[in-house]
């Protein structure tokens, strides 16, 4: 988990910003809950049926339109398949944390995440030590607070989300990232929203309002889900077992 979403997933997604424009980058990261579902339905046996794949999708056009009305077009390079990595890596770490918060705490998991995520960064300490010596007060503040925030505290809570949502049902809530930042960007910085950014907000909400729909009609689980579930937490927890005894 710590490979796939700390290292794998940041240093892709950076990358591939710098070749890429924001709105390309914002539509290819926007896929991580459709991909979230896909292998949350393959590995853990979620099912979102109609109802919430059609917010799923209804989401990610939302989220579509919200970049494209950004007007800088969509590039496809070698950055925008970065950050599709990215996007896939996330999702995978969101598939692989579930089965962990059956045991765990979401603050243990999130920790060791983290701190594994870290040593694997360990390559780029160099290059931080030497950004650190050159950089200002304020851009130095600016890192902190990503990592504090956006970071480790954006982590555990969706930690602590997942140990009471299905993985899918959850990363559809990721979709009103792009809403929020538009409300946000309004109050902070005075932008003024297009209207293609207010129509593709709209449609976000409706998507996740779909699939939250989904799970109100019916179970959040289908029998076939708990069992596979109870095994993927009898794997995790059988090498802790053994190492007891």
């Amino acid at each position: 988990m710590g490979v796939a979403g700390i290292a794998v997933y940041h240093v892709a997604l950076n990358a591939g910003e710098r070749t890429v424009t924001a709105g390309t980058a914002s539509l290819i990261v926007s896929s991580s809950p459709v991909f979230t579902a896909l292998i949350a339905a393959l590995a853990l046996g979620e099912r979102l049926g109609a109802l919430g794949w059609a917010g799923v999708l209804t989401g990610f056009a939302g989220a579509a339109l919200v970049s494209l009305s950004e007007g800088n077009g969509v590039q496809i390079n070698s950055g925008a398949v970065l950050v599709l990595v990215a996007a896939v890596s996330q999702a995978v770490y969101f598939v692989m944390l579930k089965p962990y918060l059956l045991r765990y705490r979401p603050l243990e998991v999130t920790s060791y995440a983290i701190w594994l995520g870290t040593l694997c960064l360990l390559p780029f300490g160099r290059e931080l030590v030497m950004g650190l010596r050159s950089a200002s007060a304020e851009a130095t503040g600016a890192g902190l607070y990503l990592g504090v925030l956006p970071g480790a505290v954006a982590y555990l809570a969706w930690a602590y989300v997942l140990s009471r949502l299905p993985a899918g049902r959850a990363a559809s809530a990721l979709y009103l990232v792009s809403p929020l930042a538009i409300v946000i960007a309004w109050l902070v910085l005075g932008e003024q929203p297009k209207l293609g950014l207010l129509l593709g907000g709209g449609i976000v909400l409706l998507g996740v309002a779909l699939v939250n729909a989904r799970f109100r009609l019916g179970r959040t689980a289908t029998p076939r889900e708990v069992p596979r579930l109870d095994r993927s937490a009898s794997m995790l927890a059988a090498p802790t077992q053994r190492s007891h005894r």
